[in-house]
């Protein structure tokens, strides 16, 4: 994986293991899913606190991830690997309809289309109703910007 540095066995439920790159004020980890990465920018004293922790992966949960101070680099097989746009199964121009009962926004493509079922809008619990809307043609509401989906961690 990574070469030279010591790696410390975790005792938390979501961290494997981890070392410290102080050269390169890098924290690696290494997960227990098996998704293995680097924290890059991490002061001395950030690492101090992180292997003090009670728990290291809540300390990763709660100051360390989408931490832009911190950004996470994974890593296959010791080498970095670019974050990639979600591909998408069709290249089909989305929409935003908008549901002519109860108002609901869904983004779907093609220009006319069907709303999906859906819960009625402003419907609360475990047991809310669908919307009689459903199944009708939705209003197109203008082009949806869809921003890339984030890869799962």
């Amino acid at each position: 994986m990574v070469d030279g540095l010591p790696w410390i066995t975790s005792g938390s439920s979501n961290v494997a293991r981890y070392a410290y790159d102080a050269a390169n004020t890098r924290l690696y980890i290494e997960f227990r899913s098996g998704t293995v990465g680097y924290y890059s920018r991490v002061p001395v004293a950030v690492y101090e606190a992180f292997n003090r922790a009670p728990s290291q992966g809540s300390f990763v949960g709660q100051q360390l991830r989408d931490n832009p101070a911190y950004p996470w680099t994974p890593l296959t097989n010791g080498l970095a690997q670019p974050r990639m746009r979600a591909t998408r199964v069709t290249d089909e121009t989305r929409y935003r309809h908008r549901c002519r009962v109860c108002g609901a926004i869904r983004t779907l493509a093609g220009q006319t289309r069907r709303m999906p079922k859906h819960a009625r809008k402003g419907s609360r619990g475990r047991n809310r109703p669908d919307c009689p809307g459903s199944g009708e043609e939705g209003v197109n509401i203008g082009l949806a910007i869809v921003r890339p989906r984030r890869p799962r961690r």
